[in-house]
């Protein structure tokens, strides 16, 4: 009884991640190598997902502006990007690591995408950090078809 917990929290999580998995592909006609494209006027990308708020999805890319880490929202639809928040807190810090982890990247995490992309899956996210001391590229996409199978899949690729 010990695990139930922990096995509650994980069956949760994969509920959660099956609910993002199901709106991108229902309703993520942006692709986020397309989003980071429209997003990367406001700066460096060093990120990017699709995340649910509210029921809603949302398509945000994080960059390095000249006055620090912001985040753009683009449209999921349309691919029209708003005008760059500034971030703050964990999330400001976590896009400066990923901001010193593309220093030492040799490909845009547009490329990584192209890499290891399965047929007919759409990224849901792309995430960069040191690992090793060399910039490591984690994404996650969505598979279409049932999901008593696989349905989601993660990768990831060192760009150095």
């Amino acid at each position: 009884m010990a695990h139930a917990p922990a096995a509650r929290a994980e069956d949760v999580a994969r509920a959660k991640l099956l609910e993002l998995r199901n709106a991108v592909l229902k309703d993520g006609k942006t692709a986020l190598d397309k989003a980071m494209k429209s997003a990367e006027k406001s700066g460096k990308v060093v990120g990017a997902r699709y995340e649910l708020r509210d029921g809603k999805l949302r398509l945000g890319v994080w960059v390095i502006a000249a006055t620090g880490p912001v985040e753009v929202v683009v449209n999921p639809k349309t691919g029209k990007a708003d005008a760059p928040v500034a971030l703050a807190g964990a999330d400001a810090d976590a896009a400066k690591a990923a901001e010193a982890a593309m220093a030492k990247a040799t490909t845009t995490l547009a490329d990584a995408l192209k890499k290891d992309k399965p047929a007919k899956a759409k990224a849901m996210t792309v995430t960069v950090e040191l690992k090793d001391a060399r910039p490591y590229v984690t994404l996650v996409y969505a598979l279409p078809g049932p999901t008593d199978g696989a349905w989601s899949q993660s990768s990831g690729v060192y760009i150095d």
